[in-house]
């Protein structure tokens, strides 16, 4: 059967599904971003060369070390698709707390495309580079690419105008039911030409015919 059959099926069996309330359809959905363990610092939490901060990173309620001294872990969750904030859960408060980056950045941030900015500064010997110098390269590696992607749409559509008119000019028309040749067409009509009138010449091997 088919999945909207096998669906009518178990409602129909099971009744409808529980829903999820109003309230909660945000946890839901950053309960399913990617997660990675982190320290809280007292800048905050730095997750991919940037540093994110909220006031709500209190020491009451995120506690920054153990009875023992060592640094908590905490997972956060974090949108690869737009890196201007993250999340990290409170567990006394039961909810999710949004941590926004210190740098403001105008646009969403896509995690893949702010590697490749930064892995491009180490290469040039800049190790640890602040936000805003990575930021800087991300624009310009976005700007080159959407001049690079506006050119070769353009050298696309350039090919296949060329081609359009090509196949235009040099079509071959169809030998079924194709309408009498006319015009320059009709001169280089084959069934014209007299055959027995055609003299053809061999060369032999010392060069006259």
């Amino acid at each position: 059967m088919t999945p909207l059959e096998k669906f009518r099926k178990g409602v129909a069996e099971h009744g409808v599904p529980r829903q999820i309330a109003q309230e909660d359809e945000e946890r839901f959905r950053i309960s399913f971003l990617p997660a990675a363990l982190r320290t809280i610092q007292k800048g905050g939490i730095e997750f991919e060369g940037l540093k994110f901060y909220s006031p709500r990173l209190s020491a009451s309620s995120l506690p920054r070390e153990d009875n023992a001294g060592d640094s908590i872990y905490y997972p956060i969750r974090f949108d690869p698709f737009d890196l201007r904030y993250i999340w990290i859960l409170d567990a006394k408060m039961n909810s999710y707390v949004r941590i926004p980056s210190n740098t403001p950045f105008p646009e969403p941030i896509l995690l893949r495309k702010l590697q490749i900015a930064r892995t491009k500064l180490e290469r040039r010997g800049i190790r640890r580079p602040s936000p805003s110098i990575v930021f800087e390269e991300y624009k310009d590696s976005i700007i080159g690419q959407a001049v690079l992607s506006t050119r070769r749409a353009r050298r696309e559509a350039e090919i296949e105008r060329r081609e359009t008119e090509l196949g235009k000019r040099f079509s071959v028309a169809p030998t079924q039911g194709a309408e009498p040749l006319s015009g320059i067409e009709q001169e280089f009509d084959s069934s014209s030409i007299d055959l027995s009138k055609i003299r053809v010449y061999f060369k032999r091997p010392g060069g006259h015919p």
